[in-house]
């Protein structure tokens, strides 16, 4: 009898862990999400008093708009169409838009196009679609993608700390809770906003970290690779891979690459393929030599700010260099100097008078980018 009613203690107290757990979750997204939020749009100055809920609710109602998606099917119509200038040339330099992305990420809003037509995509500055767009309906699963592998982690890493199943209503509050967290997460939320491709690749990566974590390694690395056909940087995961000896991750992601790349080639030809890497190489010269306007190792007098704009280019910056060295006192892991900018040198000149010169060009293309 001392044993059993050992183990229905045991069992008592899990269980009250796992109401606890689920509690606090609950208190964090009251905190995080409403209470946090308020005290700061009643705190903040009127043009300051934007929070992630108005991005929830854009969210919730359908309302993104065409970041990646304008850009890329400008980029898409080029590459289609007969030309002699590259694509990263023409596109990038000539008509300064921000395409950055390899080829290969092209299939992406072509499919888009094939799937639902040009008029139930969102290619245009920020219009309205009833209900809703593709690119909306897609960034609604992909936000989706990313709550469920999220909640379903989080179950398994209770299992193993709790092993007492919980009940069925705790991991359903659970679920909806941290599917709330991810509807008030800025970073999920502005990405579905801006219209940002990267509400795609923060699903595949959530889904991927679960496959990892369920022993789908292969499946884990598929999903890399094609993360790496949009922004090619993620390969350095075929290293990580390869020092870990995790051969099946490696196969898989390359594999996915090299197809993805063989059929960037024949679709949109080798020359806006090999183009790429010295197009991105010039991209960031123009952004580091155009990106000293706030350096604090050049005197006022030469950083060469034009626009408002700019001013708050300049502001976020150090805003964000200033919290994260607040953030991090003791760490040792940021130790960088707030930057300033003087308010003598970022004030237009009242003659009103512009120049063409290089750095200019520089900077409005800078600008355009942020």
């Amino acid at each position: 009898m001392s044993v059993i009613a050992a183990r229905g203690a045991a069992v008592g107290a899990r269980g009250n862990a796992s109401l606890a757990l689920t509690w606090g979750l609950a208190l964090f997204l009251l905190f995080n999400a409403l209470a946090l939020n308020g005290v700061l749009r009643l705190a903040s100055p009127d043009y300051y008093r934007e929070t992630v809920l108005n991005h929830t609710s854009d969210v919730l109602l359908a309302e993104g708009c065409d970041d990646s998606w304008g850009i890329m099917a400008f980029a898409l119509k080029y590459a289609q169409s007969p030309h002699t200038t590259p694509l990263y040339t023409e596109i990038f330099f000539n008509q300064r838009l921000k395409f950055q992305y390899p080829p290969s990420s092209l299939f992406a809003i072509a499919g888009m196009l094939w799937l639902g037509g040009p008029e139930l995509v969102r290619t245009a500055e920020c219009p309205d679609f009833a209900p809703a767009s593709l690119n909306d309906v897609l960034g609604w699963l992909f936000i989706l993608m990313s709550a469920v592998s999220a909640a379903v982690l989080l179950e398994r890493g209770l299992r193993q700390t709790l092993p007492a199943p919980s009940s069925g209503g705790l991991m359903a509050a659970r679920a909806a809770l941290v599917l709330a967290l991810a509807l008030t997460f800025y970073p999920i939320v502005k990405a579905f906003t801006l219209g940002q491709i990267q509400i795609w690749l923060n699903g595949l990566f959530a889904l991927s970290l679960l496959c990892w974590a369920t022993g789908w390694k292969a499946t884990s690395g598929l999903l890399i690779g094609l993360m790496c056909l949009v922004k090619p940087h993620y390969g350095l995961f075929v290293l990580w891979a390869a020092l870990r000896r995790e051969w099946r991750f490696m196969v898989a992601c390359v594999t996915a690459g090299v197809v993805g790349l063989i059929a960037s080639i024949a679709t949109f030809g080798w020359n806006a393929s090999s183009r790429l890497s010295l197009s991105m190489a010039r991209r960031r010269s123009v952004m580091i030599s155009s990106r000293r306007r706030c350096s604090p190792s050049l005197p006022a007098r030469k950083r060469p700010i034009r626009s408002r704009e700019s001013v708050a280019s300049c502001n976020a910056i150090s805003a964000r260099r200033i919290i994260s060295s607040a953030a991090l006192p003791s760490s040792g892991l940021v130790h960088r100097p707030a930057m300033t900018c003087s308010s003598t040198s970022i004030w237009p000149s009242v003659s009103g008078s512009r120049t063409t010169s290089m750095i200019d060009a520089a900077i409005r293309g800078a600008d355009s980018m942020e």
